[in-house]
């Protein structure tokens, strides 16, 4: 039993469940009347999840056309709102080519935390990811390419379950290389609606303990603009 405990906390903590997170901003190529946009998701990886998220929007020049994305987002598994269990997302991203057929570059970092009866804990990851596609003010088509690698784990047991285990801090444990798709619709200048999903392969697996394992997720998402 400990040892199937320690396992599953190594698991959510190391970041094997796969990333659906990003629902707040995908196309950022509308004219910068609104630089403001707020979305809500819903994601699925071995269980649902709900997030909420903000973005700003700016122009990395007065006179350039290029703009950049800077957003926050917080998720949560749904049966576990009310507790400790929390995704944080900071990332800023960019055009790189300004052209209908362009890349995305996002560079993020992740913050995790844990809670449960036999423990509390935290990991932070980098992230990094590429997203080839064909970008319209009013729709996107996009592949996805991903890199995150974790800083930091720490862990604290329960001392009155296991008190023989001291609490534990480990650095650059894990990195995961996603692939995925990702499109949106504008329904009007305001809202958008964003559908992406993802594939996640890890140079960590622990197979024998499903679904904390699971290397597929998807995310549902919508933003409004002001």
């Amino acid at each position: 039993m400990r040892k199937y405990w320690i396992i599953i906390i190594l698991l959510s903590l190391l970041g094997l469940q796969t990333e659906a997170q990003n629902f707040t901003v995908w196309n950022f190529k509308n004219p910068l009347t609104r630089k403001n946009k707020v979305g809500f998701g819903a994601m699925y990886n071995s269980t649902i999840y709900a997030g909420i998220g903000y973005a700003r929007i700016i122009k990395l020049s007065k006179n350039s056309k290029r703009t950049a994305a800077f957003q926050f987002e917080i998720s949560s598994p749904v049966y576990l709102l009310n507790s400790r269990n929390k995704d944080f997302y900071f990332s800023g991203s960019t055009y790189l080519l300004n052209k209908p057929l362009d890349i995305k570059a996002s560079l993020g970092t992740h913050f995790k935390m844990y809670e449960d009866v036999m423990a509390t804990g935290s990991a932070s990851f980098a992230r990094i990811s590429l997203n080839p596609g064909y970008y319209r003010k009013n729709f996107y088509v996009a592949t996805e390419i991903s890199w995150k690698s974790n800083i930091s784990t720490t862990f604290k047991f329960n001392e009155e379950i296991y008190s023989d285990i001291p609490n534990t801090i480990v650095y650059g444990t894990i990195q995961n290389l996603s692939l995925g798709f990702n499109a949106g619709i504008c329904l009007h200048d305001k809202m958008e609606i964003n559908f992406s999903g993802i594939y996640q392969i890890s140079s960590v697996t622990f197979a024998n303990y499903p679904p904390y394992t699971q290397n597929i997720g998807v995310t549902l998402g919508v933003n409004y603009s002001f």
